[in-house]
């Protein structure tokens, strides 16, 4: 069975770390290629990896996660999309 290929995007360590660690992603069929910590590296390893899914903050310095959402999808139309909200402000993103 192929391996879902993930992007993670946060700016904040701490959490990249935790996405990595507290799921088993191996057993669900996703392989971590690549973690970024800004929405520009993060666009840099989409196109290196072609990967099949980004996982991306919402709110980070500089490009933000809705940027990298909308610019991976011009790009990469095929590819799934989840974004992650750490603060209290709900925000609304369709993908």
């Amino acid at each position: 069975m192929k391996k879902i290929k993930v992007v993670m995007a946060d700016d904040d360590h701490l959490v990249l770390e935790d996405l990595q660690t507290m799921v088993n992603w191996n057993r669900l069929g996703f392989t971590i290629v690549a973690c970024a910590d800004s929405g520009e590296q993060a666009l840099t390893c989409l196109e290196q990896w072609q990967s099949d899914l980004l996982i991306t903050d919402i709110c980070m310095m500089g490009m933000n996660g809705l940027d990298v959402i909308e610019k991976a999808h011009e790009k990469y139309p095929e590819m799934r999309t989840s974004d992650l909200q750490k603060e209290s402000i709900p925000v609304w993103s369709a993908t």
